[in-house]
């Protein structure tokens, strides 16, 4: 493997090398170098990687530049309510109702790996070794990683002064603001530190790829668990990453340039300046980005409507029957994780949940699992096998800022989860209808697994005509006698929809009411 590399490395190299030649000896570049001297000479000494400050620190530059760019834009979104902002409501949704105890005990342990307890203890121990190993330039780095880290996550909360999630549903208290997640900025610059440390002391491949994959684990353990736990959006998570891996950049890039040219004394006695400026430099540009930031984009404080965007429930209203007035407040469209749309709501059920449940189970039809580590495993394997899986789970579909509540399918002959009828339920917790619960849900027939056409994943593709899939749910409960009282009613026009993942759907625009 280690032979492979080389060899790998050493062609990249040897074409880059001749690369680096046929520009320099192309006829432009020696007419630029001829009228522009001063500028060329400045542009070849940035990107020769035999320079003080030539190729090391214009990488370390521009990847430092490109992330604070990205971190600006993510603040922006986050500030301005943008889609980024429905995303995390939907995903903390989502997670609070799916949580098992299974998962509870590592969520607990990777946030512990994240708290300042454990960090300390660590620093401590690694700064004391290299102390004995009189590797003071390290002990040195450690510090201005986690001094700057705690800075940094300290100033931007104040300044961003984001509310945490709903503490109703978070399993930790916390009373600081929300961005950036803390545990992700630290952990990511404690841990990202020292496997810079190891990867550069270690030769072989295969202990360096163990090294970053462990590391990468825990980091992205520690982000999960604070999403997981409910104390944090996912977009908290993402900033501290970012925020960290800002720093580290500049951490990196000094500790790289020492090591190359400092260390050996391969530089001129002039460009030493950069060392002495490096903190006031930082400074000025880290206060620069703060005052972008609360300038331009949070000077409008958030507020409980630019978290939440949900049907606000004060009561439940009780009829003797579902009028229009009621029926125009139902929600139109499901909504998927990013709050895009996904299928158009045509089934409306009155009935308490028991009666829902033994309609579905008499009508041949299955109740779905919830989607679980163990769940979402088992249906690939099972897709992967094409084997039978009649509780498959369903994905998560949002209406009322919140997964359905329950999920029902049906196997077709084939027999296998690939392709499924299936449809959605929620509760409409402002309604009851004749002392009974109601209920609006989506019909839609699974014909297939394609991949998406953003990330590349395995998911279902649902058949176009999803009114089919509406009037075979209803034929269903009308055969084994599950339906009171049926009607059906033009909820919006006849229209051709795409949803949230690009499938193609059309329908004529009506719902059908079912009493049970």
């Amino acid at each position: 493997m280690k032979k492979f590399f080389s060899f790998f490395w050493g062609i990249v190299r040897s074409y880059g090398e001749s690369f680096v030649e046929a520009i320099g000896e192309n006829e432009y570049t020696q007419e630029f170098k001829e009228r522009y001297p001063r500028v060329f000479r400045f542009v070849k000494n940035r990107l020769s990687p035999r320079e003080y400050l030539g190729l090391h620190l214009t990488i370390g530059f521009f990847i430092a530049l490109y992330l604070t760019n990205q971190c600006i834009e993510l603040i922006t979104s986050i500030v301005r309510n943008t889609e980024l902002a429905q995303i995390d409501v939907n995903i903390i949704t989502f997670l609070t109702a799916t949580r098992t105890g299974v998962l509870m005990k590592p969520m607990f342990f990777f946030t512990a790996l994240g708290n300042w307890p454990t960090i300390a203890l660590f620093f401590l121990f690694f700064a004391t070794l290299w102390i004995w190993q009189k590797r003071w330039f390290r002990v040195w780095m450690l510090f201005l990683t986690m001094a700057g880290s705690e800075a940094i996550a300290i100033l931007m909360k104040i300044f961003i002064a984001r509310p945490r999630p709903d503490s109703a549903g978070a399993l930790l208290l916390e009373t600081t603001y929300s961005f950036p997640s803390g545990h992700a900025l630290i952990a990511l610059s404690f841990y990202g530190f020292l496997t810079y440390i190891w990867l550069r002391e270690r030769r072989h491949i295969v202990t360096r790829i163990v090294i970053f994959l462990f590391a990468a684990f825990t980091i992205v353990g520690v982000g999960v668990s604070r999403i997981y736990l409910g104390v944090h959006w996912p977009s908290d998570v993402l900033g501290g990453y970012l925020l960290a891996l800002i720093w580290l950049t500049v951490i990196a890039t000094a500790a790289d340039l020492r090591k190359r040219f400092v260390r050996e004394r391969h530089y001129p006695t002039e460009t030493l300046f950069p060392f002495r400026w490096i903190a006031p430099l930082l400074i000025v540009f880290g206060s620069a980005v703060l005052v972008y930031v609360v300038a331009f984009v949070a000077r409008p404080h958030f507020e409980p409507s630019a978290l939440h965007r949900h049907i606000d429930i004060t009561g439940t209203e009780s009829a003797t029957s579902l009028d229009a007035a009621m029926l125009d407040n139902l929600p139109n469209i499901s909504e998927g994780l990013t709050g895009r749309s996904l299928e158009p709501v045509n089934l409306i059920f009155i009935g308490n949940a028991e009666e829902v449940d033994s309609a579905m189970t008499k009508a041949g039809w299955f109740l779905a699992e919830q989607v679980t580590l163990k769940s979402s495993w088992d249906i690939f394997l099972r897709v992967l096998r094409n084997r039978s899986y009649p509780t498959a789970p369903v994905s998560p579909a949002f209406l009322y800022d919140r997964p359905q509540d329950s999920a029902w399918q049906k196997p077709t002959e084939k027999n296998s989860p690939r392709e499924r009828h299936h449809i959605r339920l929620w509760r409409d917790e402002r309604y009851t209808i004749d002392g009974k619960a109601l209920w609006v849900g989506t019909a839609s027939f699974d014909a297939g697994i394609r991949l998406t056409a953003t990330i590349r994943i395995p998911t279902h593709r649902i058949a176009p005509a999803i009114d089919v899939e509406r009037d075979l749910v209803v034929s269903d409960l009308r055969r084994v006698g599950a339906i009171q009282k049926e009607e059906s009613v033009q909820r919006y026009d006849p229209f051709l929809g795409v949803n949230a993942i690009g499938d193609q759907f059309f329908t004529d625009g009506k719902a059908v009411i079912l009493s049970l």
